[in-house]
């Protein structure tokens, strides 16, 4: 092989390489803020139980103290 068609093949393979991890960090980004979203929505969720509890006015634990 010739010193420039290796030179050609480093140059694509580079090219190669960088589009890959721009794509890769695309989709880690994508990832996270899904990932924010869906913890965000499990938080509120929960926040939103704990209100419902806070609401009640009968004991939940109905065991006997002595």
């Amino acid at each position: 092989m010739s010193r420039f068609r290796r030179r050609i093949m480093q140059r694509n393979r580079q090219v190669n390489e960088e589009c890959h991890r721009k794509r890769k960090a695309k989709d880690y980004e994508r990832w996270q803020a899904n990932q924010i979203q869906i913890w965000k929505g499990m938080n509120n969720l929960a926040l939103m139980e704990e209100a419902e509890l806070k609401k009640l006015t009968q004991l939940i634990d109905k065991t006997k103290k002595d």
